[in-house]
């Protein structure tokens, strides 16, 4: 048996078939190592891209979420028709699931007498390599290069 394959391996020559196998060339070694790395850095690209979308998407809804509980709180207003600022606030921290709290900008106003506006900005924190890479390729002047704010605003009448 070890015979009959020396003598196949010996007598094909480059790129010739045998039951549907094509003999590799000295030439061809170590492509394979080179096909996966081009195909693994574009691979991991899509993942981390993937991860951090999703990532930003949730601070997003999380972000809306916290400024509509936010006004919701708001609309119950104190006896004298002022606001529960502190409590508001409250409420908007507690909604931040999953996120920081204290990195939150929460900005609270009454306007027009009537309605309630609460304003949240949170800025965005990459977690893989990503957000690096953006900084790196981005100039000084570029807004990427200083990262970004997710801005959510909510609006409630008071009646």
């Amino acid at each position: 048996m070890m015979n009959v394959i020396y003598k196949l391996k010996n007598n094909l020559k480059l790129g010739q078939t045998v039951n549907g196998f094509v003999k590799v060339g000295k030439r061809e070694t170590g492509s394979t190592l080179v096909e996966f790395a081009f195909a693994s850095i574009i691979l991991l690209g899509i993942t981390f891209g993937m991860v951090d979308f999703g990532l930003i998407l949730y601070t997003r809804n999380a972000v809306q979420l916290a400024a509509q509980e936010g006004a919701r709180e708001g609309i119950a207003v104190e006896e004298d028709g002022s606001l529960r600022y502190t409590d508001i606030e409250e409420r908007v921290k507690d909604k931040l699931i999953l996120l920081d709290p204290a990195k939150a900008d929460i900005t609270v106003n009454l306007v027009g007498g009537d309605t309630v506006q609460v304003e949240v900005d949170y800025p965005i924190e990459f977690v893989t390599p990503v957000g690096d890479v953006i900084k790196m390729l981005s100039s000084a002047s570029n807004e990427w290069a200083h990262g970004w704010d997710i801005n959510a605003v909510a609006t409630m009448v008071i009646h």
